[in-house]
């Protein structure tokens, strides 16, 4: 009997952690997949942001603090060119999805309608006619936790024209001058890809508008992955150490598959307290839930143990070849039936980090 759950927990073992590797190669990232049309009557507004800091993440809120430079610039060249329309470019703007924290100082100029190179710098023989603005603000975006701890998400700054629609004013990512610092870090987090693109905001009974849509992608670090996963994988594990304590030592038995229990408990209490509610489980919550499942067998096991002892009047009696109370009466049989059913859920498990 030891010997076989021996070859259990190392079968669970390397069940487990070979979805989590596979999971770990295949880190799903959204897509950028948008279709965008360009207006030929509209003034072209090419815009860039280039972040300098990012302060705090919050996934419990989704909310994080970013301080970055925001460059608006205007081709002489273009043909719909329009000095008149440029105050509605400078002053009539806004973050869909943030605020600025003015509270800090959080807007200032760094160059205000100045000539430019095509790269953003002050040029006076440029074709571009632009400013750019030093930003300190507070954003939000949507969370999906259906993968965590193998998610990504999505930081995004979102800006639109107040008064101009789409047919007389647009929003065009400029490459040339955005991009991240190098100092930029996210506490926890890798950062994947940056990206920039355009977008319509259709807004019932006013009109279309263009985006302006900068993202960054970030993903769990591996190590912040293992911090999340292995404990709770290897208390459930653990619970196969019952195998390798006598049935009739049942108090044993009970005290190390309550320990397990309360250290599963604990363990998720402290991951769940920095995530928001949610209305699906995520892939820890499928972990964790099939490790009460793995556990609880191994404690009716127990229990059936227990009813299957001896009864009054034979369990006082030693066995005179080995010394020892004799061993419950049941069926070898039904050992193999709870490895079986511990490996059924930890095939769960393995099959919940790969989709």
């Amino acid at each position: 009997m030891m010997h076989n759950a021996l070859i259990i927990i190392f079968l669970m073992f390397l069940l487990i952690m070979m979805g989590v590797f596979l999971q770990l190669q295949n880190t799903r990232v959204p897509e950028n997949a948008r279709h965008y049309t360009m207006d030929p009557g509209s003034v072209k507004v090419y815009t860039s942001v280039y972040i300098k800091d990012i302060k705090t993440y919050d996934l419990s809120e989704g909310t994080y603090t970013v301080s970055f430079y925001l460059t608006f610039m205007r081709n002489k060249a273009d043909q719909n060119f329009n000095a008149t329309i440029l105050p509605e470019i400078d002053n009539k703007w806004e973050f869909v999805n943030g605020e600025i924290n003015y509270d800090t100082g959080g807007l200032n100029y760094s160059v205000h309608d100045t000539l430019m190179d095509e790269n953003g710098n002050p040029d006076p023989n440029g074709n571009y006619n632009g400013s750019i603005y030093l930003v300190y603000a507070t954003f939000n975006s949507k969370i999906d936790l259906h993968k965590y701890p193998f998610d990504s998400q999505v930081l995004t700054i979102k800006i639109e024209n107040l008064d101009e629609e789409k047919n007389d004013l647009e929003y065009i990512p400029n490459p040339h001058c955005s991009g991240l610092g190098s100092s930029v870090y996210v506490n926890g987090y890798s950062i994947y890809e940056w990206r920039e693109y355009s977008s319509v905001d259709n807004v019932v009974a006013w009109g279309s508008y263009s985006q302006y849509n900068f993202e960054i992608v970030v993903i769990h670090e591996n190590s912040v992955i293992y911090k999340i996963l292995l404990p709770i994988i290897f208390l459930f594990l653990s619970s196969f150490l019952v195998n390798f304590i006598s049935p009739t030592d049942i108090a044993s038995r009970l005290a190390l598959i309550f320990t397990i229990i309360l250290g599963s408990i604990s363990h998720y209490m402290s991951v769940a307290s920095v995530l928001p509610s949610t209305g699906y489980m995520t892939v820890f919550d499928v972990i964790t839930t099939n490790s009460y499942f793995i556990i609880s067998i191994f404690l009716l096991w127990s229990v059936i143990l227990v009813n299957k002892m001896p009864k009054k009047g034979r369990s006082d009696k030693v066995d005179d070849k080995k010394g020892a109370r004799p061993e419950p009466d049941i069926d070898k049989k039904y050992t193999h039936y709870v490895d079986i059913a511990a490996l059924v859920f930890s095939s769960i498990v393995f099959l919940s980090c790969l989709f």
